[in-house]
């Protein structure tokens, strides 16, 4: 694997601004689908960030589950996953 694009600080905030802008204009995020959009928004960002794989989460059902909804990784793309409440563990906030 490569080394992180993430040098320092101002590299690390000018390479998150830019990835920003660039998604925020891109067609694939508001022209198509929920889908296309969550899998270009999570290659674009693993990428960004040097890593090998990412994937956005969503809570559901009152907090009792978890629910992969896009996962990017090198080797395959955006399977189905649940996870359900006694899975993860509840990181207090505050």
């Amino acid at each position: 694997m490569s080394e992180s694009p993430l040098v320092n600080s101002t590299d690390t905030s000018r390479l998150l601004t830019d990835t920003y802008v660039a998604l925020s204009k891109t067609p694939e995020v508001w022209g198509g689908s929920l889908g296309e959009a969550l899998r270009h928004i999570t290659r674009t960002c693993a990428n960004a960030l040097g890593v090998q794989r990412a994937s956005i989460w969503q809570i559901k059902d009152n907090m009792n589950f978890m629910e992969c909804s896009c996962l990017a990784h090198e080797a395959f793309n955006c399977p189905r996953m649940i996870l359900s409440q006694h899975r993860w563990n509840r990181i207090p906030f505050g």
